[in-house]
This record gives structure tokens, sequence and C-alpha cells, in this order.
């Protein structure tokens, strides 16, 4: 007698993939981790939240590949998207955003 096998579809990260389309899209979460995916185009580093208990995921792209997400995992942030910007270096388009994270107060300092 066979056994019925079920079966689900591996990838990076079972969970809901934020997308931001207009500028004041955001999201607020715990950072649980950073997970890096190889793609077509490389490396490629993704912000794993919790919101409200449900496990999200975003790219961190070239608008915010300068901050300090290592130092972050398990703290709360908001991030908010401010739409399209130009790269006054490189003429190149990239998605702008504003990262806050929960005041720690004087007990502890996080560079941003």
């Amino acid at each position: 007698m066979s056994k019925t096998r079920k079966f689900r579809k591996l990838g990076f990260t079972d969970a809901e993939k934020v997308v931001f389309e207009k500028k004041g899209d955001d999201v607020v979460g715990q950072i649980e981790r950073i997970q890096t995916v190889i793609t077509s185009y490389g490396e490629l580093s993704i912000l794993l939240l919790d919101v409200d208990g449900v496990q999200k995921s975003m790219a961190i792209s070239s608008g915010l590949s300068f901050h300090p997400w290592d130092e972050l995992v398990g703290k709360y942030v908001h991030i908010i998207y401010q739409g399209e910007e130009k790269n006054p270096k490189t003429g190149r388009l990239f998605k702008a955003f504003d990262v806050y994270v929960e005041d720690a107060g004087d007990d502890e300092d996080i560079s941003f």
C-alpha cells in the first residue's frame, strides 16, 4: 500500500513579501533575522520581520543597504517608502526609505 505524500515548494522563505508601491507605504515590525540569497544578479539580503505575529520579508535594496541591520536584529523598526530618487553621482533611480528604530533609551547606542 503506497502512502500519500504532501509536498510544498521550497524557497528562501514562506514569509509574505512586503511591497512598497506608493510614497508613504510602510511596515512596522520586529526584525527576526537577515538572510542572504543568491539571485541571477548576485547576492541579495532579505530582511525577515515579525509583523503582528505574521512573518514578512523584504529585500534590502540599495536605498536601505547602508543601515546597520545586523545591530538591529530583535528591534522594532518602522520603514516608510519615500518614492524613487535619483542618485546624483550615477544618475540611477533607487527606492528611498525613512527608517525609524524603537527608542532604546540611554542604555544602548545604535549608529545610523
